[in-house]
């Protein structure tokens, strides 16, 4: 298996003028990117980047991260994706649990991370509207003025005369680091290489069933350090010859208008990206229609939304699928979808090839039978090298000789061996005795269009042992009062779950709280219910 980089040649030297990244109004070819990873690498080089060095991104999803992305592959050093928004204190401590000390961000941020860093660690500053749009990089430029420190931007960087030859590499060593935060909420660095990395990459062109690249345009709001941006929004296409739409930020308004220009014609995402297209009247038409197939990731993907979303592209002339698939930071992203050759309503699909499954007893690791609920576990390429620093021994064992992964996921395989996700297994709760999946209880939530999102938890009780919280956040585009809401809600649970699932309490919150994964911190939720 070959490294990214070398992957991404293989592209060029096929495709050199076809288009491979849209950001904003530029477009890059092959052969253009190449030549900005190029001088990228001799920026590197210039600041005494290695072989085998950490060198943090944390910026959205632009130009400079892809060709950041490319140029630290092709010197052999690791690139450590990291939230744009991450606090300072929690970014002094992610670059000294890396050893890394070279970090690219934002312009925004840049005099905040250097004053918290001090002499630990070079800051780098991007405004990736440069050389794209005059208006939003004079803009953010006027924000992102320095009072207490020089600015060193990326742009202005001196480069080395010579850059070494593309640099030999492990096949299993690290290139890539991404911060996972499972369900605790405490962040882990996963240590993901190049054959991992590569090989779900080149896998994800042919879950799209076209037979060439030329055409295909990939939505890409999933920020790169998630591995569904990384892997599906960015490195699939581009290592399969089609191309990465990339946004900065999502906006609904925005990729209604990629998408009926054509600019953009698959997406990837999660349900909140979803909904908010769905509720934005300007979807019709040829925005709906143009697209050839979108994909569905994330703790809770109500049928509701996956039916709502197909019945409005075929009013709308178009005849594409909602998609869901099943994957974990730990497995680079996705290692289960539904596509157009194999789909269950309800399922998160069958592996990837090369991809293998079991259901295990989540105690004793015996292999469970098909229908039994166990825990998830999965096998093959695709598997994380570990966790940074070790805390990974539970994580990993052996059947058959294969090594497996423990996903922490509670689920079973049907005869077809279709996978169907239940829950995290550390969110399952015993009330009166019986477990209950809190997801199931979240999908119901979701299926009223009056909500966005929704979380649920699990909160210690006298009488029952535990007990349901739900919180809920309303949709914008919603007219109704919270009560009538929260009526309609208690409604659905009566007629749709055991008793046992029904909520002490309904919270309305205006957003959810998140790790700096992006995933929802569960330690912001009480144990005890306190009123």
């Amino acid at each position: 298996m070959k490294s990214i980089y070398a992957h991404l040649l293989d592209t060029l030297r096929e495709h050199p003028n076809r288009t491979a990244v849209r950001f904003e109004s530029k477009t890059l070819s092959y052969k253009g990117l190449n030549q900005r990873i190029q001088e990228c690498a001799a920026k590197l080089v210039k600041l005494g980047v290695n072989k085998g060095d950490v060198v943090a991104v944390n910026v959205p999803n632009c130009l400079e991260a892809v060709e950041l992305l490319f140029a630290i592959n092709y010197l052999g050093a690791v690139a450590y994706f990291i939230h744009p928004l991450t606090p300072s204190g929690q970014m002094v401590e992610f670059l000294e649990e890396t050893n890394c000390h070279l970090l690219f961000c934002l312009s925004l941020k840049s005099e905040e991370y250097t004053l918290a860093l001090g002499q630990k660690a070079k800051v780098i500053s991007i405004n990736p509207y440069r050389r794209v749009n005059f208006i939003k990089a004079f803009a953010l430029d006027h924000m992102s003025k320095c009072k207490q420190t020089e600015k060193i931007d990326y742009h202005h960087l001196s480069k080395a005369e010579s850059i070494p030859e593309y640099a030999a590499y492990e096949e299993k060593g690290a290139a890539i680091y991404l911060n996972t935060g499972g369900t605790s909420g405490n962040s882990k660095v996963t240590v993901l290489s190049n054959e991992a990395v590569s090989y779900l990459s080149l896998l994800g062109y042919s879950i799209m069933n076209v037979e060439d690249g030329k055409g295909i345009k990939i939505l890409t709001a999933i920020p790169m350090f998630h591995g569904f941006g990384l892997a599906m929004g960015v490195l699939t296409p581009l290592l399969c010859g089609a191309q990465s739409v990339l946004m900065l930020k999502f906006s609904s308004k925005e990729a209604i208008r990629l998408l009926k220009a054509n600019n953009a014609n698959v997406i990837i995402g999660v349900p909140a990206l979803y909904n908010a297209i769905l509720n934005n009247p300007a979807f019709k038409g040829e925005a709906a229609s143009n697209i050839i197939v979108s994909f569905i990731g994330g703790d809770c993907v109500p049928d509701s939304l996956i039916n709502k979303w197909d019945r409005t592209i075929r009013t709308q002339g178009g005849g594409s699928h909602l998609h869901q698939g099943y994957g974990l930071t730990e497995t680079v992203t996705v290692c289960h979808v539904n596509t157009d050759r194999a789909y269950k309503i309800g399922s998160v699909g069958k592996p990837l090839e090369g991809i293998k499954q079991l259901i295990l007893d989540p105690i004793t690791h015996e292999v469970l039978p098909v229908g039994e609920e166990g825990e998830i576990a999965i096998a093959g390429p695709t598997l994380m090298n570990g966790y940074l620093g070790g805390g990974d021994e539970d994580l990993f064992v052996m059947v058959d000789d294969e090594k497996y992964l423990l996903s922490k996921d509670l689920g079973y395989i049907d005869e077809d061996g279709f996978l169907y996700f239940r829950s995290r297994l550390k969110r399952v709760a015993k009330v009166n005795g019986v477990g209950v999946c809190p997801g199931d209880l979240e999908k119901l939530a979701m299926s009223n269009p009056d909500i966005h999102e929704a979380f649920s938890w699990a909160v210690d009780d006298k009488r029952f042992g535990q007990i349901l919280m739900l919180a809920v956040v309303r949709s914008k585009t919603s007219d109704r009062s919270y009560e009538e809401i929260e009526f309609a809600i208690q409604r659905a649970i009566k007629q749709k779950l055991p008793v046992y699932y029904k909520p002490r309490r309904i919270i309305f919150v205006d957003a959810l709280p998140r790790t700096a994964v992006g995933k929802v911190d569960v330690t912001k939720f009480p144990s005890k219910d306190t009123r």
